[in-house]
């Protein structure tokens, strides 16, 4: 039990019981200011140990690396819905128990976004390339097509494989997640990516809903991606408040593992000019 949190450990790594009854499982490393991880499709929160990512943030923030629902050592529902991923974000920050920043990607960008709105404790948002609009609806079909037929064909691991592909994930940072002891595990977590996409493609974004967060906000983009991901960051950019974009520049979708030490001043600046 974590004196601090009140918090159950559970193999190296800490739990607590979501809204709906959920084990809901994260890793906690550092010192400093909280700071919370959200992943994206296909992955847990290993995804952070990649090229040290977790381990530089947590030389400078106290960082909770969520294994968000049907990943990693959370457990999951019998039915998804996204509502149920905010909760289980705003339980943690609860526990938690003093302000907090959110550090969201792709799909945990959404998450973080729509958690946001819920946080009265809420430092500061990190939104890496939400994937939440419209724009990516006909490549996003595309790639929920290959997943499904992989699927379908008993193949869970070319599924995922032609997902992180299609987003440019770094050949090197696949060779790392394939030599993995915990691939068989993120392989076989497959299926949640299509109730994932389906929730991206259903999803509408109401900048009504978001035009009077004030929290301050750093937008992370790609530099090298097509205009419809720099539509989704201008939109947020224009809807909130006291946000500000930082375009990472011939990087994509990936810039904590191809350009990590750009990756973490970008984020540890941003969390210093918070103090």
């Amino acid at each position: 039990m974590d004196k601090r949190t009140g918090l159950d450990n559970n193999e190296q790594l800490h739990t607590f019981t979501s809204v709906d009854g959920t084990p809901i499982a994260f890793s906690r490393s550092g010192e400093g200011p909280p700071l919370v991880l959200l992943h994206g499709c296909g992955l847990n929160h290993h995804f952070w140990d990649l090229s040290g990512c977790q381990a530089a943030l947590a030389r400078q923030c106290l960082v909770y690396a969520l294994d968000r629902r049907g990943h990693g050592q959370s457990g999951d529902a019998e039915d998804y819905d996204l509502n149920r991923e905010i909760d289980d974000v705003v339980a943690l920050t609860e526990k938690i128990g003093e302000p907090v920043i959110l550090l969201g990607h792709t799909y945990g960008a959404l998450v973080a976004l729509e958690a946001a709105l819920r946080i009265d404790h809420l430092r500061g948002l990190i939104l890496y390339e939400p994937f939440a609009f419209k724009e990516d609806g006909s490549g996003l079909q595309e790639m929920q097509e290959t997943v499904q037929g992989d699927i379908a064909d008993g193949d869970k691991e070319a599924a995922l494989l032609a997902v992180l592909k299609a987003m440019h994930m770094p050949n090197e940072s696949i060779d790392e997640l394939l030599s993995s002891t915990k691939w068989p595990e993120i392989v076989n977590e497959v299926e949640t990516l299509n109730r994932e996409m389906n929730r991206i493609l259903a999803y509408q974004f109401d900048q009504d809903r978001f035009k009077h967060l004030k929290t301050p906000t750093l937008l992370l983009a790609g530099g090298e991606q097509p205009p419809s991901l720099f539509g989704v960051t201008e939109t947020l950019f224009e809807t909130l408040q006291n946000s500000r974009i930082v375009y990472l520049e011939g990087q994509n979708h990936w810039a904590m593992n191809r350009m990590m030490e750009r990756f973490i001043i970008e984020v540890v600046s941003f969390i210093r000019e918070l103090d």
